[in-house]
This record gives C-alpha cells, sequence and structure tokens, in this order.
C-alpha cells in the first residue's frame, strides 16, 4: 500500500482556501447590485422588456430617456416591478432611492426595489 504525499494533501488544502476567497456569497452580491442600483436615477420611457437568456435569464428592461438608452436588470429585484411594466410606460427612479414610480395612462403606481437582503 502506498502512502499518500504531502503535496496532495497541500493541494486540496490550497483549492479549499482558493474557492472560499475567490467566491461571494449569494447576499453580498444581491447587497453590491442593490447598492449599485440605489445609486442610478432614470425618467425614462420603456422601450423593451425581455429575459435575457444569454445572462442567465434575468429579467431585463430598456428604458429610453432625452440621451440614451438605459439598460436595467432585475436579476434580484422581488417588488414585482418587472412583472408590471409594460412596453411605454414612464418610469421614474430618483437616485439614492429604492422607490420606482410607474405612470400608465392615468394610473400611478409605485415600487420600492426589494433584493431580499436581510
Amino acid at each position: 500500500m502506498k502512502t499518500t504525499k504531502w503535496y496532495v494533501y497541500l493541494s486540496f488544502l490550497l483549492m479549499i482556501i482558493f474557492f472560499m476567497y475567490h467566491f461571494k456569497s449569494p447576499n453580498k452580491i444581491r447587497s453590491t447590485k442593490f447598492k449599485d442600483d440605489i445609486s442610478k436615477e432614470f425618467n425614462s420611457i420603456v422601450i423593451n422588456k425581455y429575459i435575457d437568456k444569454e445572462n442567465h435569464g434575468y429579467n431585463t428592461c430598456l428604458f429610453k430617456n432625452k440621451d440614451n438608452t438605459i439598460k436595467f436588470i432585475f436579476g434580484f429585484d422581488r417588488s414585482g416591478l418587472f412583472e408590471y411594466i409594460e412596453i411605454g410606460d414612464s418610469i421614474i427612479k430618483p437616485s439614492g432611492d429604492s422607490l420606482v414610480i410607474v405612470k400608465r395612462n392615468e394610473i400611478v403606481k409605485e415600487f420600492m426595489l426589494d433584493y431580499g437582503i436581510e
């Protein structure tokens, strides 16, 4: 019977350390995405809404304002906003706030972005 060499144990230990160091927890990823999305500001019109199969199947919308098109990914949001909005809706989000206002004809509805962060 052959004894296991010390480098096999060392390799295994280094692999464990590598995976622990390089992979973020889901809560940390959600928190980082939430902070990034909170900082965004827009006063736009919804021009497209789709599930991006090339990007993990994330719910995605395109908003058009005066100067450019904004791509907003609803990958972690649980507020129901993506399900509610339709192409042609006006969508307003102030910077630094999780409040999103959707205007459709005479109807105004408010949503709070909810990423399930404790």
